[in-house]
């Protein structure tokens, strides 16, 4: 166990789904830390604006676009 300095308000906790890093909001700070759970090391900042509220993780499957792509369906992800 370990004890880091992130800053304020750490509330909004998201972890990495293969558990590399943490993803803390620190909303009084307008950022996200990034923590490095296999050394529990601060890595990074993330400036996300005033007043951050909310955190998710999103998984895009490949398999699954590319099978509608080639059906002709659309990718809402592309910007195109």
């Amino acid at each position: 166990m370990k004890r880091l300095k992130i800053g304020r308000g750490a509330a909004g906790i998201q972890v990495q789904p293969d558990g590399a890093r943490d993803y803390v909001a620190c909303t009084p700070d307008d950022y996200v830390v990034i923590i490095d759970l296999n050394f529990l090391e601060v890595i990074g900042h993330i400036d996300a604006g005033k007043q951050l509220d909310g955190m998710a993780w999103v998984v895009r499957h490949t398999s699954s676009l590319r099978a509608r792509q080639r059906r002709g369906g659309h990718d809402p992800g592309s910007r195109a």
